[in-house]
């Protein structure tokens, strides 16, 4: 809580261009109420990993937006 999705990346030594693909994504989900979905490859020292990922909005009864719910794998 209270740090950027580049900061998190940054610790965890992904690119700074997968935190910004995610925040993207987020941001559409929030803003505009529509599902997302990102395959995304990550460069390691071992070699290419492929996190595949969806996220979705919450509403409430009224169809507003107050949440969102995610799964991300590795389909390497």
């Amino acid at each position: 809580m209270g740090r950027t999705h580049a900061e998190v990346a940054a610790e965890r030594g992904l690119p700074a261009e997968i935190a910004e693909i995610w925040t993207e994504a987020l941001c559409r989900v929030r803003d505009r109420g529509e599902a997302a979905h990102l395959r995304t490859q990550i460069p390691t020292p071992f070699g290419t990993q492929v996190w595949d990922g969806s996220v979705a909005p919450l509403r409430d009864p009224d169809g507003r937006v107050y949440g969102m719910v995610g799964v991300v794998r590795d389909v390497t």
